[in-house]
C-alpha cells in the first residue's frame, strides 16, 4: 500500500453511539448529567441508565475500576479484571457500548476526555495507556500481546509470546478496526487510518496507513 496525502484521509468518525449531551459537553456529577441531558434533547431515561450503569459498575470491580467524574460506559461493554490489575477511566472519557476490555495483569489508563467508539476490544498484559482527548473510532483493538515467529518450523500455538506496552498519546486518533499491537506508541497528535495495523512507533502530527506496517505521510502539527 502506498502513503496517502493527509488530506486525502476521510476524518476520523467520533463513536456512533456517543450520547449528544456528552459530544457537546462533559458534565461532571449525577445531577450536571441530567441538566446536560435535557439541554441536548438526550431522554432522561438515557441519561438515568448511564448513571445506573456507573453505579453498578464501580460496585463491582471496586479497588480495580475507577471512573473519574463524568466518565461514563456504553451498554453491553463487558469488563474482566484480574485481582491486582486496574482499568481507570479519566473525568469525561467515553467507552462505547459492545466494548470488551480484558485486563489480565498491569494496567489500562484511558485520559480525561478520551472516546472510545462501540465494539472496542482492549486485552491487556502489562500496560495499555490511551492519553488525553483521544479518538478511537468502533471496532478498534489494542492488545500488548503478540505471539512471535523466531522458529518458522514450530506451529504459532507453540511460539514465545512477546509482551510490550502500547501507548497512544494525546490528542491521537484511530481509525475504524484498526489495530494496535504490543510495541505501538501513537505520537501527539497522530492518525491511524482504517484498518491499519501498527506495531511500532508513529510520530507525533504523522498519519499511519497500511497493513501489516504503518506507511507514513509527512508529519503534522499536532493539533492543540
Amino acid at each position: 500500500m502506498t502513503a496517502t496525502p493527509t488530506g486525502e484521509l476521510p476524518p476520523v468518525p467520533a463513536p456512533t453511539d456517543l450520547p449528544a449531551f456528552l459530544a457537546a459537553e462533559a458534565p461532571r456529577g449525577a445531577l450536571a448529567a441530567l441538566r446536560a441531558a435535557r439541554r441536548h434533547g438526550t431522554p432522561m431515561r438515557t441519561a438515568a441508565a448511564l448513571l445506573a450503569r456507573r453505579a453498578r459498575l464501580r460496585m463491582r470491580w471496586r479497588g480495580r475500576l475507577e471512573l473519574g467524574p463524568g466518565a461514563f460506559v456504553g451498554q453491553g461493554v463487558l469488563f474482566e479484571i484480574a485481582p491486582g490489575a486496574r482499568l481507570a477511566l479519566g473525568p469525561g472519557a467515553w467507552l462505547g457500548g459492545g466494548s470488551r476490555i480484558r485486563v489480565h495483569g498491569g494496567s489500562v489508563t484511558i485520559g480525561e476526555g478520551a472516546l472510545l467508539g462501540r465494539g472496542v476490544a482492549i486485552a491487556a498484559q502489562r500496560e495499555i495507556e490511551i492519553g488525553a482527548r483521544c479518538l478511537l473510532s468502533d471496532g478498534v483493538m489494542l492488545t500488548d500481546l503478540r505471539v512471535t515467529h523466531e522458529d518458522v518450523e514450530r506451529p504459532i500455538r507453540e511460539q514465545p509470546l512477546e509482551v510490550a506496552p502500547v501507548r497512544v498519546h494525546d490528542g491521537a486518533k484511530v481509525g475504524p478496526h484498526a489495530c494496535l499491537l504490543a510495541g505501538a506508541e501513537i505520537g501527539e497528535g497522530a492518525i491511524v487510518g482504517p484498518r491499519a495495523v501498527v506495531d511500532r512507533r508513529v510520530a507525533p502530527g504523522e498519519t499511519a496507513i497500511g497493513v501489516p506496517a504503518p506507511r507514513r505521510t509527512a508529519a503534522r502539527r499536532p493539533s492543540r
